[in-house]
């Protein structure tokens, strides 16, 4: 599992925790407001948040909470 992740330790790896770090309004506009909703699901859900609270939350519906959420890993 640890070579797994190195992939995910590269300069550009860096580059990007640092742009989401300093910008943040860049970072969703390079990564999409998809990703960052889904991700953002992923953690209410891991927080043990309902999909009412989490739709009321982030302002999107029920379903799209649940369809987000079926793609979920372990936050």
């Amino acid at each position: 599992m640890i070579g797994n992740q190195d992939k995910y330790y590269t300069q550009l790896d860096k580059d990007l925790q640092q742009l989401a770090m300093v910008d943040w309004a860049t970072f969703v506009d390079v990564v999409g407001e998809d990703a960052i909703i889904a991700a953002k699901v992923c953690i209410l859900k891991s927080q043990g948040k309902s999909l009412t609270q989490i739709a009321n939350k982030l302002a999107i519906s029920k379903m799209q909470v649940r369809t987000r959420s079926e793609k979920c890993v372990k936050c």
